[in-house]
């Protein structure tokens, strides 16, 4: 009896550890904390956009944008992302090249 009150006073002070998998863990490692695919997608956008205004601000008119393998999948939502608002879009990944191990986005805009 002792030992359950104990107990659970002990679980309400001090905090489980989490169980993370390698997705989890590597987020914790590149940002700091765990991040979902969606705050992921996000911040990758944030990135983006925030490259391409100082590339043109600068006068180029591209911006290329390198992907980890782990986060690969979110290429196509990244590229309709840009694609819909009006920007020429490449990926350029395995497909296009067997010598690449990163895939990239290749965004270009009008002057």
């Amino acid at each position: 009896m002792e030992n359950e009150i104990l107990n659970k006073i002990k679980d309400t002070i001090v905090p489980k550890k989490k169980v993370i998998n390698a997705e989890g863990a590597y987020t914790l490692f590149k940002y700091g904390q765990q991040l979902t695919e969606d705050e992921i997608y996000h911040r990758s956008i944030d990135s983006i956009n925030n490259s391409i205004a100082a590339r043109s601000q600068g006068g180029k008119t591209y911006c290329l944008y390198e992907f980890d393998n782990t986060f690969a999948k979110m290429g196509e939502n990244i590229s309709k992302y840009f694609t819909e608002m009006g920007f020429a879009v490449i990926i350029i990944d395995g497909n296009l090249c067997k010598n690449i191990k990163s895939p990239k986005i290749l965004i270009c805009w009008e002057r």
